[in-house]
């Protein structure tokens, strides 16, 4: 199909037009009792959300408190932070929003790296990391989400430890926590360790050894490809990295097509998202923003079920892409499966799935029947044993009947 003569949006909305007509035409009766809804009443789901980066302030302070930390160091260049109160949750929000607005510099991606250090500075134990872990996800789910999935590098926490610790401890704390928090209320989570792409010569192989060694069909997590410069390290690169975990079954998701800018991706093109799918087995794809670039492989994605984890917020933030820009909805609108997610939530100023929809969802163009739609393909793509899918499902559902 050659559409060089029109714009992006017009394509979006012409594609989407056809699809309805093949689809049929919805119920109208229920379409306009959803968007009849307040988003902040639709349960979420957040499947992109950092670990660290997901603690809140207070959790922050507790943890400070019961470990006396009054200093941390940046996480790359190992600088002390100062002008932050660890053991006081205003300071610390006050941190994030005063550096914050240096993320789009040249130098802000190191930027937003090293401010990774203060959350992981207070974490001192694997009693921490359970705790943290535990209250995230009831945090989460007291601000409406039905699931939501941790993501991060075990390496980065085992490192900070006051007794030593190995990475199958380090995993299986934090999923202890997950599921105490599950067990208490029934607040639904997973974790997917992660290895950032630039350090995986020393870490990779230990993370999926004790990815593989901690892994059960009864207890789902993930694996990511996350972290550093994305244009110096292309999926592909990771190939023989995870054929191990591909052989087991074990779901993978890759960052890719998300650090460089709209329009053109030149960085980070769409093909990087083609190459994660083909090379690594790729089920999800972190931020994604570079597909909306190349609408031929809108069916390629789409037709191998593939979600995409956007994240606005995020890529607003650091300069990428603006959140008028941002292509959730442009995905939902073709069909793609694409959800909403925080990513880093102390650095970018949104403490879940519902904020974001509340209070930005007008710019990013969603009406309470999107939101239901992503809540829907997060749990399609979640992490979870085929049973905390069916859970979650029935669920939404019972809330779906309630407001219908």
């Amino acid at each position: 199909m050659k559409h060089n003569n029109i714009n992006r949006r017009e394509f979006i909305a012409g594609t989407a037009a056809l699809l309805l007509q093949t689809c049929g035409h919805l119920g109208q009766r229920r379409e306009q009792a959803e968007n009849n809804m307040e988003m902040g009443d639709i349960p979420t789901v957040e499947l992109h959300r950092h670990f660290e980066a997901g603690m809140s302030p207070e959790t922050i302070s507790v943890l400070a408190q019961r470990n006396d930390v009054t200093h941390v160091l940046t996480r790359n260049s190992k600088e002390p932070i100062v002008g932050v109160d660890l053991q006081d949750p205003d300071s610390i929000r006050a941190y994030y929003h005063g550096i914050s607005s240096g993320f789009k510099d040249p130098d802000g991606f190191s930027k937003f790296l090293d401010s990774l250090g203060l959350p992981v500075g207070v974490m001192r134990s694997l009693e921490d990391l359970q705790f943290a872990a535990r209250q995230q996800i009831l945090d989460q789910a007291r601000q409406g989400s039905l699931h939501t999935e941790l993501r991060g590098s075990p390496y980065t926490y085992q490192e900070n430890l006051k007794e030593s610790a190995t990475l199958e401890e380090v995993i299986a704390a934090i999923r202890s926590g997950i599921r105490q928090a599950y067990g208490e209320c029934g607040a639904s989570g997973a974790y997917i360790a992660c290895v950032s792409r630039n350090k995986v010569d020393k870490y990779g192989s230990a993370v999926v050894n004790a990815v593989l060694a901690t892994y059960t069909d009864s207890d789902r997590m993930g694996f990511d490809i996350a972290g550093g410069q994305e244009g110096k390290f292309p999926p592909a690169m990771f190939e023989e990295l995870v054929r191990p975990l591909r052989e087991a079954k074990i779901p993978i998701v890759v960052h890719a097509g998300e650090q460089s800018k709209t329009p053109k991706f030149i960085e980070t093109p769409p093909s990087f998202i083609k190459e994660a799918i083909d090379k690594l087995g790729a089920e999800r794809i972190g931020h994604g923003s570079s597909l909306i670039a190349d609408p031929s492989l809108w069916p390629y994605v789409r037709d191998r079920g593939v979600c995409i984890e956007t994240c606005p917020p995020s890529n607003d933030k650091m300069g990428y892409v603006p959140l008028a820009e941002a292509p959730l909805k442009d995905f939902l609108d073709v069909r793609l499966s694409a959800t909403l997610n925080t990513d880093n939530p102390l650095m970018f100023g949104v403490s879940s799935v519902r904020d974001i929809a509340v209070n930005q969802g007008k710019i990013l163009r969603l009406t309470p029947n999107d939101l239901i739609q992503i809540t829907r393909n997060g749990i399609a793509a979640a992490f979870v044993t085929p049973e905390r899918r069916a859970e979650l499902e029935r669920k939404f559902d019972s809330f779906m009947r309630r407001v219908g």
